[in-house]
């Protein structure tokens, strides 16, 4: 931060940093840095957590063009030069022929613009709660592809229809093309910030085509996905003494009780909330003609409703499905 700090204030004649306060609450947006250090430095046989990709926030509260310096991304130049996929030999020997290069890998800028946003990660690396993340089926959590429904809503990216007690039929297009996306609520709270599933339909195409068939968390068909969300709050007193938006949930993907975003699997396999190293793939979407049921909310209580998914279609060159809902 010292560094940032002196950087920035060297600039400090030629930069208007007010500019970069688009939300207009006193704050920098973010400010990103991008080192030439490698970005792996091994010492003493430890890798630094120093040269890492990562976002975070100083309290230091340094005040430019009439706003304070806060959020900041730390990168190494090297991520923009990894290959987005690696393949490895038997003997642990990278296989350059299969491994899957660009000339610029965003991945890394993507993911800690994502929490320069507000994203927390949906892997797993807290020790207790909830075991597993969510296959890599995000970009919050292996990079690959798109955003997933939940986080695009709450960044106002998406409009879901929210449907309540009530059976519905809609079509469902290409969620990575238009944001298509279904809320089954509990309460009918009025928020994101509580417990729902969320429907949305998953296409190999646009920026999820790269990796598709790398067996890396992206499914190389189409298929429903459904998804398990509880974003409850925290008790407004909890609220007061967080440090950062990404903990303002009661529950997140490592540490918690419950999962804030999981992935219901269509092969009825737990196996993405006990396995940490589960990767989602094709088994995991619903195909077409299937019934999804059986769901439950996190009180244990039965969510008594099936979804019925139609036959997929391609209209204007944008795939899309019919799912009806019925409540019991």
């Amino acid at each position: 931060e010292a560094y940032i700090l002196e950087a920035m204030d060297y600039y400090d004649d030629v930069i208007d940093y007010s500019l970069y306060d688009q939300n207009e609450d006193w704050f920098i947006d973010c400010v990103y840095v991008v080192y030439l250090a490698p970005h792996y430095n091994v010492y003493n046989n430890k890798q630094s957590d120093m040269w890492w990709a990562y976002y975070s926030h100083s309290f230091e509260y340094e005040y430019f063009d009439d706003t304070f310096f806060g959020g900041y991304l730390w990168m190494s130049y090297e991520f923009f030069d990894l290959p987005m996929n690696e393949v490895y030999t038997s003997d642990y020997r990278l296989d350059e022929e299969n491994t899957l290069y660009v000339a610029v890998n965003c991945e890394a800028v993507i993911h800690e613009t994502g929490h320069a946003l507000g994203l927390d990660d949906y892997y797993d690396y807290m020790e207790g709660g909830v075991t597993g993340g969510v296959g890599g089926f995000a970009m919050m959590h292996a990079n690959p592809g798109d955003h997933d429904p939940y986080s695009k809503a709450i960044l106002g990216w998406t409009h879901p229809t929210v449907v309540v007690n009530k059976d519905y039929e809609t079509t469902l297009r290409s969620f990575e093309a238009t944001g298509d996306t279904i809320i089954l609520s509990k309460s009918n709270g009025g928020t994101y910030f509580e417990e729902y599933y969320m429907i949305a339909f998953y296409t190999p195409t646009g920026v999820n085509e790269l990796k598709s068939d790398c067996d890396c968390g992206l499914p190389s068909v189409s298929g429903v996905m459904v998804w398990h969300i509880d974003a409850t709050l925290r008790s407004r007193t909890e609220l007061w003494s967080v440090d950062s938006v990404m903990d303002m949930t009661e529950y997140n993907n490592g540490n918690a009780k419950f999962k804030l975003i999981d992935l219901v699997c269509a092969d009825g396999s737990n196996a993405i909330d006990t396995d940490p190293d589960y990767v989602v793939s094709d088994k995991d979407l619903f195909a077409a003609g299937t019934v999804v049921s059986g769901l439950k909310w996190h009180d244990g209580t039965s969510f008594d409703v099936t979804i019925t998914v139609g036959s997929f279609t391609d209209e204007n060159g944008v795939e899309r499905t019919t799912i009806t809902i019925d409540y019991e």
